[in-house]
């Protein structure tokens, strides 16, 4: 996804960061607006929800609004390389303090170990 589509001249990241934004400037609760109802009708199945990308400051505070356990996930390597690194959907919560967030987890070894961590926090949500 970050790699340049040679006939389009664009990253596939670059093409979704334009859509993004350009939606979100004509109305900015789009994509809060489409979570909220999409969890709403999961949870009003039982269904319980992950959503595995929160971008901006809204997202996050609606996402903490609607009683979600938000997690920070930590990787050292992790974003978008060079100019995509630096889309306001990619650092718009680069200074949010850790304390906005339920849990920090590192991902710094396997991905085996990752998954680890996460089904151990997740088996510890009450339910």
């Amino acid at each position: 996804r970050n790699e340049v589509v040679p006939h389009l001249g664009l990253a596939p990241r670059a093409i979704y960061q334009r859509f993004g934004s350009a939606v979100a400037d004509i109305d900015p609760e789009v994509w809060v607006r489409r979570w909220t109802a999409q969890v709403a009708t999961h949870r009003a199945h039982g269904t319980d929800v992950v959503c595995t990308d929160v971008r901006t400051q809204r997202e996050l505070q609606v996402a903490i609004d609607s009683g979600a356990a938000v997690w920070r996930i930590r990787r050292a390597v992790a974003g978008a390389p060079g100019v995509l690194g630096r889309h306001r959907t990619e650092t718009a919560l680069a200074n949010v303090a850790d304390d906005r967030f339920h849990t920090i987890v590192t991902n710094d070894d396997t991905l085996a170990a990752l998954y680890g961590r996460v089904d151990a926090l997740l088996d510890a949500i009450p339910r």
